[in-house]
């Protein structure tokens, strides 16, 4: 599930098969899946590279589950949030317009309500496009489980404090796009006579037109939610 580990028994890389996979002569887009950062800083520069080939979508999916260096301890996720933060700075800086999806965690056993403010306080500062959130909920049989665990009705205020976040800076991100002129693959019929596509940017882009899937059109995005742009095909 780890794109990032792609190759480490090949002696190869994630960002050498994006290269490689971009030399195919053929019309296509490679949206690239989940990698954590203690895999993607090593061949940061190398994968930053791969992104910027026509070919691969502007998305970057880096899990970051907690804003607290020693809760990702206690998970055991091998990365730090500065790791996280660096990664979305230098893709950002090089890749202007880039989507940013993550993952957070709510209430594990041992997230304080001080490590939870440094998880609202990491997304203010990166403002991720996706915030992927999951409530806490021990596993029989894995360490966390045995852990002391947190009240359920914080664990609850937590998330809901984090999905009213996570509405408001992914609303106030898409509404940057809101002008925006450019080619649309559309793939999904949606309702009510629209399809569904997306940008450079991975961003889901809807349009009330009949064209069928695999068609390609140009757009202007005329209004926004917070899951997609919504737009008018140019003539």
């Amino acid at each position: 599930q780890d794109n990032g580990v792609y190759g480490f028994d090949l002696g190869t890389t994630l960002a050498h098969l994006l290269k490689e996979i971009c030399t195919i002569p053929r019309d296509f887009m490679v949206r690239v899946g989940m990698a954590n950062p203690k895999y993607i800083l090593p061949m940061i520069d190398e994968l930053i590279a791969a992104f910027k080939h026509p070919k691969v979508y502007r998305f970057l999916h880096v899990p970051l589950q907690s804003g607290s260096d020693h809760v990702l301890v206690d998970m055991q996720r091998g990365y730090s949030a500065e790791d996280y933060r660096t990664i979305i700075k230098k893709f950002r800086k090089e890749i202007p317009g880039i989507t940013v999806s993550t993952d957070v965690i709510c209430g594990f056993p041992t997230e304080t309500k001080r490590d939870f403010e440094k998880t609202i306080n990491i997304i203010k500062e990166t403002r991720p496009d996706v915030i992927n959130i999951s409530k806490f909920w021990p596993m029989p049989g894995t360490p966390a489980g045995r852990m002391k665990q947190i009240d359920g009705a914080e664990r609850n205020k937590r998330t809901k404090e984090l999905v009213e976040l996570h509405k408001k800076i992914g609303l106030e991100n898409n509404k940057r796009w809101i002008g925006w002129e450019g080619d649309v693959l559309f793939t999904e019929r949606g309702k009510s006579g629209t399809w569904k596509g997306r940008n450079f940017a991975y961003k889901q882009v809807v349009v009330e037109s009949d064209f069928g899937a695999g068609f390609e059109a140009s757009v202007k995005i005329t209004n926004v939610g917070l899951h997609d742009l919504r737009g008018e095909v140019m003539p």
